[in-house]
């Protein structure tokens, strides 16, 4: 039997201006450590939200959270993009280096405790920044910040009306389902009713000792997890997936960088074969038809 296709996308990087895949955005629901706020005319707030930009905004900076710490302060009942969830100091006795690998730690930490459950279940993307004036490393503040997003990248903010506490408690809005495949992107869409092409499964979480710097190694790993994690979730073995000509995997998560330090968790989604649609959600399938279109 010829060996199941896997098809990869990796989310590596900050923002537009920094690496990413083809030039994409900042952290996915796996969120990473993103640009540096210079911290002169605002001091964040913890339950603070913002809007993202200033209007008119154009630039590609524009897509997704800004490059540095700022944005018009609104109440989180009224409409906003961006919700700051932690505010912290920067330890006194470490390193550059060291401060943005605790920091992406903290708000990793943070991020789950706020949204009442594992951030990358969510249509949620997560970003840091770090205060650059202050005159000694350990004065500085960082924030970890919040948003609920359309698409995995995270290059689209969406407008709410409503704090992001406990926004993953449960069944609710914000709980990550179903998508549209995208060039190395998902649109998220707000249910399985419309036609889509991949659906949300579950996390698969890298072993500790995984070398991150081995590609193949990594890829095959966590191809192999999250394939576990789909048939799981359609109720199929191993040998009904592996027969199947409609139904394939894929995974989102961290790049090399990010893993190495310490984040491992990886989305993981049951996809169609050459972009089919599908008409439902896939979750415990088991013996049924695959509900394709057409």
């Amino acid at each position: 039997m010829e060996r199941k296709r896997t098809v990869i996308y990796l989310v590596v990087g900050i923002l537009v201006l920094c690496s990413g895949v083809v030039g994409l955005i900042v952290k996915m629901a796996a969120g990473t450590r993103g640009p540096v706020g210079d911290g002169s005319a605002l001091t964040p707030q913890a339950g603070s939200c913002r809007h993202a930009l200033d209007m008119g905004a154009t630039t590609p900076e524009a897509r997704g959270f800004p490059p540095t710490f700022g944005g018009r302060y609104a109440m989180c009942t009224k409409a906003h993009e961006i919700e700051t969830f932690f505010v912290g100091r920067v330890s006194a006795s470490l390193s550059a280096a060291d401060a943005e690998k605790e920091i992406d730690g903290t708000c990793r930490v943070e991020a789950d405790k706020f949204l009442g459950g594992p951030r990358g279940t969510g249509r949620v993307a997560t970003t840091s920044y770090m205060e650059e004036n202050a005159d000694h490393l350990a004065k500085r503040w960082f924030s970890c910040e919040v948003a609920e997003v359309g698409n995995a990248a995270g290059t689209t903010l969406v407008t709410r009306t409503g704090s992001l506490r406990g926004a993953l408690a449960g069944p609710g809005p914000v709980v990550l389902g179903c998508a549209n495949s995208a060039a190395h992107d998902f649109v998220f869409l707000p249910d399985c009713a419309a036609p889509h092409t991949a659906e949300f499964v579950g996390l698969y979480t890298l072993a500790d000792d995984a070398n991150p710097a081995d590609d193949e190694a990594r890829d095959r790993s966590v191809g192999a997890g999250c394939q576990k994690a789909v048939t799981d979730f359609l109720g199929w073995d191993q040998r009904t997936f592996e027969s199947s000509d409609l139904i394939d995997v894929t995974f989102w998560g961290p790049g090399a960088a990010e893993v190495r330090d310490g984040n491992r968790v990886f989305q993981c989604f049951v996809t169609t074969v050459e972009d089919r649609k599908l008409t439902g959600s896939l979750k415990g399938l088991g013996a049924g038809k695959v509900p394709v279109a057409g």
